[in-house]
């Protein structure tokens, strides 16, 4: 399955496996599991979490410890997420589950399963450490009833709301992407360039729809120009590196703990941390400030009074034109540079008295992206303004509205 496939499901609030197999294989995995705590201390199934993992739960205390674990992480109050995003985390969620192995309850399950079609659920932003899931996720869980042993650790625990919130990203970074390549395009209508942008062995930019006019006086172009096969390469390969490791981390259990159904023995582990997806993200972040660069410089360029037909600043004489456009889009600039460029592993901590010791900071890289994205869609929009003026100065032509077509061009096929 594909990254529009998941998108597709969870705007028709569908689901690709039936919920009675699924319910079947869980139902026979549970039994294995319960089997398993008899003879072996399973943490969160019949110990405490964190730090107090030595200490065991009487089995008389289990149902009233399940409620506890839930109440005890509810403690966000920061911003909502919106509805789609919570489908998103239930779908991922689901996904997960289906992956298998965490010994959750079907009753559990078809809870979870209901919530994705009924679109229940509240979690908040702002409530992150670690990895970042387990708080909102008891948020987001937090009205199920009647849970049983075991059941709200293998809830809150796993990375599908990590993996939720990049889910719930890709269509705007796909959105964005297709903007910034159909601007490029009507950039390049209005400047000549030097050849060199298309002989460019690292990539082909007519096989991804970029189409130039070449200008044989020029001895070189700005570097935002003649770089422009290498912007586009570092972005189109790291959305992709993105998407695929997206796909790869719904297609792998996750959860502490999980359980080896062939040895029969519980298993604690860390695949909740999906630290992989995180420097995944902080390279994407990173392109994306290049991308935002670039733009940022060549608007300056084709605003300097240096393109032929094109005056500086757009104005006429007298007149400012769009003198305070490349201000505003090098500020939203650095206000990226100066939220976005550290990276993932700048700092850490650990919590737990040590016993979480490692930090992958999945959920806050995932929001910097999400923040970063709204940045560079409003950069888009400035060079969109700027773009449509120097067409409507120029006599000789009149030329299409910038974003007439975009609609058509939204696919994330584009990508591929």
């Amino acid at each position: 399955m594909i990254i529009q496939e998941y998108i597709s499901y969870v705007k028709n609030k569908s689901f690709p496996f039936p919920v009675e197999s699924s319910l079947k294989k869980i139902s026979e995995e549970r039994e294995l599991a319960l089997t398993v705590c008899k003879s072996h201390k399973v943490y969160g199934f019949n110990t405490l979490p964190g730090h107090r993992d030595s200490e065991s739960i009487d089995e008389i205390n289990i149902l009233d410890f399940q409620k506890e674990l839930i109440a005890s992480h509810n403690i966000s109050n920061g911003n909502k997420y919106s509805d789609s995003t919570i489908s998103y985390f239930i779908f991922c969620k689901l996904y997960s589950l289906n992956n298998s192995k965490t010994g959750i309850s079907p009753s559990a399950y078809e809870a979870v399963f209901n919530m994705y079609k009924n679109g229940d659920g509240v979690a908040y932003q702002g409530a992150s450490y670690s990895c970042g899931d387990v708080i909102p996720a008891a948020s987001l869980f937090k009205n199920i009833k009647n849970l049983s042993k075991g059941d709200a650790m293998s809830l809150i625990n796993g990375n599908f709301i990590h993996v939720g919130l990049c889910l719930s990203l890709s269509e705007k970074l796909n959105n964005t992407w297709v903007s910034y390549k159909h601007q490029t395009n009507e950039w390049l209508k209005l400047v000549p360039t030097n050849k060199g942008i298309i002989n460019n062995a690292l990539i082909d930019l007519k096989k991804i729809g970029i189409t130039t006019r070449y200008n044989i006086k020029t001895v070189q172009d700005p570097v935002s120009i003649r770089a422009l096969p290498d912007i586009f390469h570092t972005l189109l390969k790291n959305i992709n590196n993105f998407f695929s490791e997206i796909t790869r981390l719904m297609n792998t259990p996750s959860g502490n703990p999980l359980f080896d159904f062939h040895q029969m023995e519980p298993l604690s582990q860390g695949s909740y941390m999906s630290p992989s997806l995180s420097l995944i993200t902080s390279t994407l972040i990173d392109s994306i400030l290049l991308l935002l660069w670039s733009i940022d410089s060549r608007t300056k360029y084709i605003l300097s009074g240096k393109v032929e037909h094109i005056s500086k600043d757009n104005a006429d004489k007298g007149t400012l034109g769009l003198i305070q456009f490349p201000k505003l889009m090098t500020a939203k600039l650095e206000t990226a540079r100066r939220k976005f460029s550290s990276r993932v592993f700048v700092t850490g901590s650990n919590t737990s008295y040590g016993t979480e010791d490692l930090w992958s900071f999945g959920l806050d890289i995932a929001e910097e992206l999400s923040a970063i994205l709204e940045i560079t869609d409003s950069v888009l929009e400035l060079e969109r303004k700027v773009l449509n003026s120097i067409k409507k100065s120029q006599p000789r032509k009149k030329l299409p509205d910038l974003f007439q077509d975009i609609a058509n061009s939204t696919s994330l096929k584009k990508l591929f």
